[in-house]
């Protein structure tokens, strides 16, 4: 009777460790299901990834895969109907003297191909005024 007892008591331990054992496969095989449609940085900083401290940021899964944010360079709306596009440097960018910026100018809102051009702090504060001259 005694072995009875002790047989159905590892039986049971067997089969809640068997169960515990399937939980755990089926939980990480959807993880990884998951972490596999991944294709983007906005994907893997949605999905709570890492996200390092970088310029352009960076995102990181478990399984090693690293995704880099995609920055486009800031467009700046002169008016309703014209614009200007600021090429690197970009914003948070390291920068030296002297500063070379490619900018982009829609419409002929400028005078005598030349516009100004203001530098500013990361307080908005200006810091230099220069003017520009259009390249073509």
């Amino acid at each position: 009777m005694e072995t009875n007892k002790r047989i159905l008591w590892f039986a049971a331990i067997g089969i809640l460790v068997l169960i515990i054992l399937i939980f755990v496969v089926v939980w990480f095989h959807g993880e990884k299901k998951n972490m596999l449609a991944i294709q983007t940085f906005n994907e893997c900083a949605d999905n709570g990834y890492p996200i390092m401290e970088s310029y352009p940021r960076q995102c990181k899964t478990p399984d090693g895969r690293s995704f880099t944010e995609n920055i486009v360079p800031e467009t700046i709306i002169a008016s309703s109907t014209d614009l200007v596009s600021v090429f690197p440097p970009l914003p948070n960018s390291f920068v030296k003297s002297p500063l070379d910026i490619k900018v982009e100018a829609v419409g002929q809102w400028f005078f005598e191909a030349s516009f100004p051009v203001h530098l500013l702090d990361s307080n908005g504060k200006e810091l230099a005024v220069a003017p520009a001259q259009t390249g073509g």
